[in-house]
């Protein structure tokens, strides 16, 4: 399952697995990308971060 707390600036992300001895962590963390930087650019590295 993944999970996703949209945001420009700050993306925060996690990932879980389903396992018969209970759920695990695969990945979390956050993406940031500077406020100075075009919209466009901002959500393609959002795109290129999540992949």
């Amino acid at each position: 399952m993944l999970g996703i707390d949209p945001g420009l600036s700050r993306c925060g992300y996690g990932c879980v697995e389903a396992r018969p001895d209970g759920p695990r962590a695969v990945a979390i963390g956050v993406i940031t990308t500077p406020p100075a930087t075009p919209l466009p650019d901002r959500l393609a590295e959002l795109q290129a971060e999540l992949r």
